[in-house]
């Protein structure tokens, strides 16, 4: 993998995107290498958005719609400018033509309240029907994990489809990193 002098990925083809509906622990053994650090390719979020949203494709496996790659902006705004996520698409459900607006809030730490209300600010301004919210380790302080709590209660009682990922990233070579997006809550 070609780095730039920050470390960012230069290509786009930087890290594989993989699901594992698994323990950190059985993707360690199924696939030795290094943990790294996200922070250590993308230095900060905003990098990891804009490769995000250039292989959008790559959730296409891990969601339950289809993104439009060709939909994917980064750092958009609402109508009234108040409000940036960090990545906004276009996406359909596969039962259906009718398009909806998919928020994806990135989030190099710990889930933390904060995200969590920026997520639930951006359901409502951009009027999104799905939310995808990567985060690199969920708090499970609170009862029963709260954060993940309220996702789960976005799947049961609405009509936004809510999904919590927390990323691992594994050195599989001195060129190449997989990233194994681990799945904590999904419709």
């Amino acid at each position: 993998m070609n780095l730039d002098k920050y470390g960012t990925p230069a290509t786009a083809d930087a890290a594989e995107v993989l699901l594992m509906d698994t323990s950190f622990s059985q993707c360690l053994t199924e696939n030795p290498g290094k943990i790294v650090e996200l922070r250590q390719v993308w230095p900060i979020e905003a990098d990891f958005s804009k490769w995000l949203a250039k292989n959008i494709d790559s959730l296409n496996k891990l969601v339950m719609w289809e993104i439009e790659a060709a939909s994917a902006k980064t750092e958009a705004y609402d109508l009234t400018k108040q409000l940036r996520v960090d990545v906004l698409c276009q996406a359909t459900k596969s039962d259906s033509t009718e398009q909806f607006n998919v928020i994806i809030e990135n989030q190099l730490t710990a889930t933390d309240d904060d995200h969590l209300a920026r997520i639930l600010k951006y359901i409502q301004s951009f009027e999104a029907g799905g939310v995808i919210w990567i985060a690199s380790s969920v708090d499970y302080s609170g009862p029963k994990g709260h954060h993940m709590g309220v996702m789960q209660w976005l799947n049961d009682n609405s009509q936004v489809d809510a999904y919590l990922f927390t990323p691992l990233l594994v050195k599989a070579d001195e060129h190449h990193f997989k990233l194994w997006l681990l799945c904590e809550v999904a419709p």
